[in-house]
C-alpha cells in the first residue's frame, strides 16, 4: 500500500528527467554521473521552488516554467564566475563583450582610444619571416 501511494513522485520525476535533461552524449563515465547529478539537483531545485512559492503566495500569479526556472538557475550558478572573468585584463575582448552583455554591464571594458603615433611607435620594424641575419643588419 505504500509503494503504490509514493509511486506517483518518481514518475513525475522521470517525466521531468526526459522532458528536460541537461546531459550531453558522452563515452566517459564521471561525466555521466555528473550530468546526472546536474539533472536530479536541478529538478529537487525547482520542486523546492514550487512548493515555496505555493506556500508563500495566495494570489493567482502562477511559478515560473521549469524551463524559464533553469534559465534563471544557470544565470546565477554563473553569475560570480563571469564577474571574476571580466576582471582579467588578458582576456579577448569579444568575449569580455559577451561578458558584459549577458550581465547587462554597458562599456566597462571600454578603452581609451590610444593616439596613433603611440601606436605606430610600437610597430615591428622587421617581419617575423625575415631572417635572423638581416634583421641583425637593420
Amino acid at each position: 500500500m505504500h509503494y503504490n501511494e509514493t509511486k506517483g513522485g518518481v514518475d513525475s520525476f522521470d517525466q521531468m528527467y526526459h522532458n528536460m535533461n541537461a546531459g550531453r552524449k558522452t563515452k566517459r563515465w564521471p561525466l555521466y554521473i555528473f550530468y546526472n547529478m546536474i539533472n536530479i539537483a536541478s529538478i529537487n531545485a525547482y520542486v523546492i521552488y514550487v512548493h515555496n512559492f505555493y506556500k508563500n503566495r495566495k494570489d493567482t500569479i502562477k511559478p515560473l516554467s521549469r524551463f524559464q526556472f533553469m534559465i534563471r538557475l544557470q544565470e546565477q550558478l554563473v553569475e560570480d564566475c563571469m564577474r571574476s572573468r571580466l576582471s582579467n585584463s588578458k582576456l579577448p575582448h569579444n568575449l569580455k563583450k559577451n561578458i558584459e552583455d549577458c550581465l547587462g554591464i554597458k562599456n566597462v571594458t571600454q578603452t581609451q582610444d590610444r593616439p596613433t603615433e603611440e601606436l605606430s611607435s610600437k610597430k615591428r620594424k622587421v617581419c617575423s619571416f625575415c631572417d635572423y641575419k638581416k634583421k641583425a643588419n637593420d
